[in-house]
């Protein structure tokens, strides 16, 4: 890692927002399995992607070359797999630092789409409603200081993601070997950093006035049609930074992590040329918002007749949606686990749990008794003092005594619960305020339970108790009451709404 931020170096003095947290991922959707794109050209344009051979592998692809993002509006150009040396290119005025070797063979093993710039202020404010650039006033300037954090929401509403560090210098690089890539008169690109060279390709330190961002595309394109790959604002890409490895890599997507920054690439228009080579690595911790620092988007290719990308045929896919390259099929009923019912999510088909005795399914209905939802159909007596103490027979479905239960009235937990079987729980009622509340079993529930004011008293003033005073007659779906005359004669049963407190006679 640099021991000093380049954006540390260049802005010291800009401070950071706040932190918009989120996740990243990094396959993006088979554009077979949805229409997800419209494709704006079939074939490559040989005037923008003037080599014979990359054409070819486009073609040979098998994958539209040049489409809009239906979700976001961005145009993306398809990249073909293929591989290259990945690592240190020396320019004439700079060496490679340490962060840039040892040079390695990667390959690619896919195609994918990439964003032919990158993404700009526009394109953002459309799908996230603010802009949050530091040098906005051009909304086709690209969008800036937005964190590895931040552009998670972004990806997640449109369903892009970014690059691998490989997948962008691959991209960046487009068939050259050199510091930095194909320019006009140049195509096998330069060592030399001479402004009047790479002033062709890139805004950098030494054409960069006035001061900030500049339009996307304003500079010559690569060899695959990208623009702005060196210079404008440094990008954002999906990995972990770390060392690299010398041993040859295929799709490498960096280190396993988590570690402390994300990798950057490209430079900005701060920058001197070293900065824009190639191969330069930069890093910054995922939280950190910048005005170099921006991002493009990129999208994994898969083909028609295979949705997920596992490499297995639609027709012979037991799970065509999801990603499932081991087919994993416990109850080898010809449906892959991806794709059946797993409500605990442990990655096993629910039926599989339940063979295996991982879990139990004690109503016998095909569903771990873990993911089932008690109902509770009524409660007996409907009726008790609000100091609580009533012993109450609760009825329903889905009481499994082989999990923890829980009985609620009104949220207090009921005391000396029994399961007596899957439909039967008695308990004791906690003490609560009078008037209705809900009975729930684990949560669930609509049936009530009516707290009376308590009969222990001397409502009539005699000297005594009144639960001891056969003067004073208790009703077990009402209220107390000063005397048996007063009160409604059992066996009268109201109901709830009716059962209300009533004023006491003086």
């Amino acid at each position: 890692m640099k021991s000093t931020n380049t954006f540390v170096k260049l802005f010291s003095s800009v401070s950071t927002l706040a932190v918009v947290a989120g996740a990243m991922a990094l396959n993006g959707m088979a554009w077979g399995e949805a229409s997800w794109y419209t494709v704006l050209e079939l074939t490559p344009n040989p005037a923008v992607v003037t080599d014979a051979v990359v054409r070819q592998n486009i073609v040979a692809s098998g994958y539209p070359w040049r489409v809009r993002d239906n979700s976001s509006g961005i145009e993306m150009l398809l990249i073909p797999g293929g591989t290259f040396t990945m690592g240190c290119s020396e320019s004439n005025s700079y060496v490679c630092d340490g962060e840039e070797n040892p040079t390695h063979q990667v390959t690619l093993s896919r195609a994918f789409y990439l964003g032919k710039t990158e993404v700009t202020q526009a394109q953002w404010q459309a799908k996230m409603g603010n802009n949050p650039s530091y040098f906005s006033g051009n909304a086709n300037n690209p969008v800036e200081q937005v964190s590895w954090n931040d552009i998670a929401g972004f990806n997640t509403a449109t369903g892009l993601r970014l690059p691998s560090e490989a997948e962008w210098e691959y991209a960046c690089r487009g068939g050259t070997t050199t510091a930095f890539h194909s320019m006009p008169g140049y195509p096998n690109g330069t060592n030399d950093d001479d402004e009047s060279l790479l002033g062709n390709i890139a805004w950098y330190n030494l054409n960069n006035s006035p001061y900030g961002t500049k339009p996307v595309a304003g500079k010559a394109a690569n060899a695959f049609g990208m623009y702005d790959m060196s210079g404008n604002v440094w990008e954002w890409c999906n990995d972990w930074y770390g060392d690299y490895s010398a041993s040859n890599a295929t799709d490498p997507a960096g280190p396993s992590g988590p570690g402390s920054c994300r990798v950057m690439r490209g430079g900005c228009s701060l920058c001197p040329s070293n900065y824009c080579r190639s191969s330069e690595r930069n890093d910054n911790v995922p939280d950190k918002r910048h005005p170099m620092g921006g991002f493009r988007v990129a999208r994994t290719a898969f083909p028609s007749n295979d949705f997920d990308g596992d490499g297995i045929l639609n027709a012979t896919d037991n799970c065509p949606n999801v990603a499932n390259p081991t087919q994993a099929d416990c109850d080898g009923n010809g449906v892959g686990d991806a794709c059946e019912l797993d409500c605990n999510h442990n990655g096993f088909a629910d039926v599989c749990d339940i063979l295996s005795g991982t879990v139990t399914d004690q109503n016998l209905n095909g569903i771990p008794d873990t993911c089932e939802v008690a109902t509770v159909t009524r409660v007996q007596p409907i009726s008790g003092p609000s100091t609580g103490g009533t012993s109450v027979r609760i009825t329903g479905t889905n009481f499994f005594s082989a999990l923890p239960v829980s009985v609620t009235f009104g949220g207090a937990f009921a005391t000396d619960v029994v399961v007596v079987s899957l439909t039967e729980i008695t308990a004791v009622t906690p003490s609560g305020s009078p008037g209705d509340t809900v009975v729930a079993v684990n949560g669930a529930g609509t049936e009530a339970f009516y707290y009376r004011p308590s009969c222990d008293g001397d409502l009539d003033n005699n000297g005594t108790i009144d639960s001891s005073d056969l003067g004073l007659m208790l009703v077990n779906y009402g209220n107390c009451y000063e005397s048996a005359a007063t009160a409604p004669q059992e066996p009268m049963i109201f109901p709830i709404e009716a059962a209300k407190p009533v004023s006491v006679k003086k």
